[in-house]
């Protein structure tokens, strides 16, 4: 989008702050929408310069500036919280998973490898593939996590 301004504007500033108008400059000022925006910023900034004449001045600009970024990265941080919980989760679930796994069907493995004479069973083919493709999710799962975790935190 554009910003389209007038070219009186800085005319219109000098006179709305110093309160004298040039011939013709006031009607203009009434009748043109950001010249009366340029009023009503500088009359409003000028009134509260006379309310509060003691005001201190302004912070250091490189204080504001490393505030700024402090408060930035703890809510970069803040939104991050979830994403590492989850990937202390995944982790753990990973590797129940597989000392289960290897518990449970530690002892059936060489059943799980087909023999050459040709008895494949369903199970010794479905178990060893779901395992596989479950480890393979879960990492890709955390990769991904990771990744954006990376993203999240240089932002």
């Amino acid at each position: 989008m554009r910003v389209m301004g007038c070219p009186h504007e800085a005319a219109v500033w000098r006179g709305a702050l110093t309160g004298e108008w040039a011939p013709g400059l006031g009607e203009h000022a009434a009748s043109c929408q950001a010249c009366r925006e340029v009023v009503l910023v500088t009359r409003g900034l000028a009134s509260l310069e006379r309310e509060s004449p003691g005001l201190d001045a302004l912070p250091d600009p490189r204080q504001i500036w490393w505030r700024a970024r402090w408060l930035r990265s703890r809510a970069a941080e803040k939104a991050a919280q979830p994403v590492r919980l989850y990937q202390r989760f995944a982790a753990v679930v990973v590797m129940l998973g597989v000392a289960v796994a290897g518990f449970v069907y530690g002892t059936s493995v060489t059943q799980w490898i087909p023999v050459p004479q040709g008895q494949w069973t369903l199970f010794g083919l479905a178990m060893p593939a779901a395992l596989v493709t479950l480890s393979a999710g879960a990492l890709a799962g955390l990769a991904v996590l990771l990744a954006l975790r990376a993203v999240l935190v240089e932002e």
